[in-house]
């Protein structure tokens, strides 16, 4: 029995369908489905129930399944430890972050690196979703995510809010304004984030659409906030981007919009058991210095 059988298994359990736990794994759902019938021939017994409406658990699946939770959970306790014990060896830092937040980094790097600079730090973006598995894996020592992020065993700590904009085609005939209302908007296609990779921008964008009177038209998502500045320039559509992303865009202009003065907040997470790590202390230090917008968490 290997352990990503048992990671497979927990997720499908969890999720109650085949095609949810596949989209939470990042893979496709016929090997997932193949994995779990090896699985269950190495139990010698069907582990999940499965009908068109979902899978539900078997009275071998119920009794596997805490046992399969604490040997996972031992096996990333194991793997946290040694990594965490590389990372101290070399002063090696390794942060995450979504799309979202690279336009931030070019301020965050350098006042790290000007309050420790002993420490190497390494960068690697992200899906939420994936940012928050190599968290617990303990591959990542922490993660600029947006909130918010649900979940036990974790430490979250804003380091800013940004405001939200909007980005429209240079040539489009609302780039004549230099403020703009979001009922100005309920007729345009949008552009924005994927829900799946990071739900809580996504859901402040439409949630802010919905209280001016209109559901979002939205004819495209991206997993890169890069990637929807694009689309915009090339007219696909128009978005509501955080502040931030203004910085480089070419074909896209920006403007406010008066009613819409939701802010979106960047955290930094990191593991419960690495809160005494002083670089996740300089990190936070660095972030809160360094970032604009930042208004008191």
């Amino acid at each position: 029995m290997e352990l990503r059988h048992l990671r497979y298994f927990v997720s499908v359990a969890e999720e109650g369908h085949f095609g949810r736990a596949a989209r939470r794994l990042h893979m496709s759902q016929p090997p997932l489905s193949q994995q779990i019938r090896r699985l269950e021939e190495e139990v010698g017994a069907p582990l999940l129930s499965r009908s068109p409406n979902g899978v539900a658990l078997t009275p071998a699946g119920r009794a596997l399944l805490p046992e399969a939770r604490l040997a996972l959970a031992q096996a990333d306790r194991a793997l946290a430890a040694a990594r965490r014990g590389a990372r101290h060896d070399g002063d090696h830092f390794e942060l995450g972050f979504v799309s979202s937040a690279s336009y931030l980094l070019p301020r965050l790097l350098p006042a790290v690196r000007a309050l420790s600079p002993g420490l190497s730090l390494a960068v690697r973006e992200g899906s939420t979703t994936q940012q928050v598995e190599l968290l617990r894996s303990g591959a990542l020592a922490a993660a600029l995510l947006r909130s918010p992020i649900v979940g036990s065993g974790l430490v979250t700590r804003t380091v800013t809010r940004e405001p939200l904009i909007v980005a429209l085609p240079a040539t489009h005939t609302l780039a004549e304004h230099r403020e703009l209302t979001l009922i100005d908007l309920a007729d345009e296609p949008f552009v924005l984030f994927e829900r799946d990779l990071g739900h809580a921008l996504f859901d402040q964008i439409t949630s802010a659409c919905r209280t001016a009177g209109y559901v979002p038209d939205v004819v495209h998502t991206s997993s890169a906030m890069a990637t929807i500045v694009h689309l915009v320039a090339s007219g696909i559509g128009v978005s509501i981007v955080p502040a931030s992303v203004a910085q480089t865009a070419a074909g896209v202009v920006f403007r406010s919009a008066g009613d819409l003065r939701a802010h979106v907040a960047l955290d930094l997470t990191w593991r419960e058991d690495s809160s005494d790590d002083a670089a996740i202390a300089t990190v936070l230090q660095a972030a809160r210095q360094s970032l604009d917008w930042a208004i008191a968490a």
